[in-house]
Order: structure tokens, then C-alpha cells, then sequence
């Protein structure tokens, strides 16, 4: 829909009348931000960077498909795009259940200086699970599901375990009810 702002207002506290009729609520962008971590859905330039690739973050199917040829075809057959060891989006959850994963944490197999395998790139308290989650780039995420790994933030480690996504609602009955 679109209509010049100043009648914004006014189909506002039209729809808010209706509102109840259906359940609506109003809602800001920190809840919109915890909802689409619980579902495990990527924010581009906050779950990934300059080097992730469609396959890295569970959107290579379509392309996997494609016979015409198309901008960044190229890219997706060079050696790097190739490496087993790439950085994929998982979700973590704490072993313990409430220590909270900070965004930007490393993810390494000891404390550091260590190589780091990966980064905490979203978190959150998730209301619907009362726990908090993550999701990371880490090497190897999808064939790390089920695995503990150790999270270090300003010198404190925490055991969190790799898990598939989405955290919530994994059937999608909520989002197509």
C-alpha cells in the first residue's frame, strides 16, 4: 500500500481499531530482531560478511539448480568457494541452559591466542524457549550439529552445542497457521 504520510495517522487508528479482531500487537524492532534468531533467519552484513556464500548459510539450492548462466556463477566454483572448511551459519545454545552468548565471542577449541573455528553473529533470550540462543559462522557448521564447542568472551569460556535451526517453530505451523 502506499499513501502520502500525513494520512498515516489516520489509517493507523483504523487498523488499531480492528486490531483485537485477529490478535494484533503492536511490536518494535528488538522483537522483530529475538523472532527471526528463533526462526534462524540471517540478517545479511550482521550473520554474514564480504566472504559468505549462498551455500554457507543454507540458500544454495536454488542456484545448485540453475543451468543459465548468471552473475557470480564463476565465484561459486573457485577453490575457496570450494574449501570443505568454510564458515557456515548454526544455531548454539548454552549447555547450561542460561549463559548468555555474546555477539562477536569466538568460538575456538581453546582459550585464546588460539586459531578461532568460528563467531557468535546474533544472540539473544529467546521468550519462547526461556534460554538464550545464538547463531555463529563456524567451520564446518553443518556437519558440526550436535557437536559442543567452547565460546570465549572476555576471558570466560562457555560450552554451548551446535544445533540445527530454526530453534522455534522448526514445522513453520505458527508462520503458515
Amino acid at each position: 500500500m502506499n499513501l502520502p504520510a500525513d494520512h498515516a495517522p489516520r489509517l493507523f487508528a483504523r487498523l488499531w481499531e480492528r486490531a483485537g479482531e485477529i490478535g494484533a500487537v503492536l511490536y518494535g524492532i528488538e522483537a522483530l530482531q529475538v523472532l527471526r534468531i528463533e526462526k534462524g533467519y540471517l540478517h545479511i552484513g550482521t550473520d554474514t560478511d564480504g566472504t559468505t556464500l549462498p551455500a554457507d548459510v543454507g540458500m544454495a539450492r536454488g542456484i545448485e539448480r540453475k543451468t543459465a548462466a548468471f552473475v557470480g556463477r564463476r565465484s561459486l566454483s573457485r577453490p575457496t568457494a570450494l574449501d570443505p572448511q568454510r564458515l557456515q551459519l548454526v544455531g548454539l545454545r548454552p549447555v547450561d541452559g542460561r549463559t548468555f552468548l555474546h555477539v562477536g565471542a569466538h568460538i575456538a577449541p581453546h582459550a585464546p591466542p588460539a586459531e578461532i573455528d568460528g563467531r557468535v553473529t546474533s544472540s539473544c533470550l529467546s521468550p519462547a524457549l526461556r534460554e538464550p540462543i545464538a547463531l555463529a559462522l563456524l567451520t564446518r557448521g553443518s556437519q558440526r550439529i550436535g557437536e559442543r564447542v567452547k565460546v570465549y568472551h572476555l576471558g570466560t569460556e562457555i560450552q554451548a552445542q551446535v544445533v540445527k535451526t530454526p530453534f522455534v517453530d522448526p514445522e513453520g505451523r505458527r508462520v503458515h497457521g
